[in-house]
């Protein structure tokens, strides 16, 4: 959406989600972020047009649980150990997202109620479905040597891609070094990781080249 007047003839069943469409790390995204009629959707969309000059994108809001998949690859991707977010800790009331305050405000009540944390009871269906679909979505997309693919996990176990991400952050503290420290890679052995999956691209691009 390029105008707030455009967002009153969207036709998606409510609850909504607005996020802006050129930004990351969640700028821009509070509790209001989650509309759950016409008015609101259009209000929110003015503001956020307003205020960060550039257009937004509203989609379904699924509720149900925020699942991370990290990946390794290329010709072969791999996930990494799922993570999730942990929302027990959110305050009442509070939409179950991970809004600016909850990543950057260690004092914000977010901060505290959006705990990110292994996946542990999961049926194994869920847990096939998921990995395939971001798979999927590294492919599509064109991603290379490693990325992140965000979803919300509906009550019913369908997995909904909510972001895909091609170059999350891979310091010591992030979600990626979280996840290969759960699949027993040091930080060390994480980037090297990475750096062995690239060159074997780089150089196999090139055989190619040569080849032909």
């Amino acid at each position: 959406m390029e105008r707030a007047k455009d967002a009153a003839g969207v036709d998606l069943p409510y609850p909504l989600f607005v996020k802006l469409a050129r930004e990351d790390a969640s700028v821009g995204i509070k509790d209001d972020n989650v509309v759950w009629d016409r008015r609101s959707l259009v209000k929110r969309v003015r503001a956020m047009l307003d205020e960060f000059q550039q257009p937004v994108l509203i989609e379904r809001y699924v509720e149900g649980r925020e699942v991370y998949v990290t990946l390794l690859g290329n010709d072969r991707v791999s996930p990494l150990p799922f993570h999730e977010i942990d929302f027990s800790r959110m305050p009442p009331g509070r939409p179950k997202i991970v809004s600016y305050a909850a990543k950057w405000d260690e004092n914000s009540p977010e901060y505290a109620g959006t705990t990110p944390v292994p996946v542990q009871a999961m049926p194994a269906g869920w847990r096939a479905s998921i990995e395939r679909t971001a798979i999927a979505a590294f492919r599509a997309l064109e991603l290379r040597d490693y990325g992140r693919v965000d979803f919300r996990v509906a009550e019913d176990g369908t997995p909904y891609v909510i972001d895909v991400n091609p170059n999350c952050d891979i310091s010591p503290d992030a979600g990626v070094a979280r996840a290969a420290r759960a699949a027993g890679l040091t930080y060390p052995q994480l980037i090297g990781r990475i750096c062995e999956i690239a060159w074997e691209r780089y150089r196999n691009a090139h055989t190619s080249v040569r080849a032909a």
